[in-house]
């Protein structure tokens, strides 16, 4: 172990590796499947629950393969010793953190609008073209500033 660190948790073994990766690489085709569900079902993209999901799967998927990567986007020359392997640099390090937090955020927030469309449907009685036509367009309005 280095200096900055002379007890090593879990994220710094080989199981911190590998976990992560198996995990994240799961939930990426768990997010295509769902993907590929939406777009063969027989409705397709033309209701509002079918767009959220799809939404929701894409920006998750994005965040599933940064996880699935782990270790490899850091750069060689990290004072860490992490188990895994680094073959990356400071730019694709950077570009894994921001892709992180851009799926996880959006995939949130997608979520999010998931379940006000089950509280507007189901609670409230809202008919569909009154979520379509008001709803959905803030669940989009904040994936996007979220």
């Amino acid at each position: 172990m280095s200096m900055f660190n002379d007890d090593p948790t879990v994220y710094m073994t080989r199981s911190g590796f590998v976990l992560p990766m198996v995990s994240g690489f799961i939930s990426a085709i768990s997010s295509v499947i769902t993907i590929y569900a939406v777009y063969i079902s027989s409705k397709s993209l033309n209701t509002t629950y079918h767009r959220i999901v799809a939404h929701m799967s894409c920006f998750t998927l994005i965040s599933s393969v940064c996880y699935g990567l782990a270790t490899l986007p850091m750069p060689k020359d990290i004072v860490y010793d992490f188990a895994g392997p680094r073959v990356g640099n400071f730019g694709t390090c950077q570009a894994q953190y921001f892709l992180l937090l851009f799926g996880s955020g959006d995939g949130a927030s997608w979520n999010l609008g998931l379940r006000w469309y089950f509280v507007f449907s189901i609670v409230f009685k809202f008919e569909r073209e009154t979520i379509t036509k008001f709803l959905e367009p803030i669940f989009h309005y904040h994936a996007i500033f979220f």
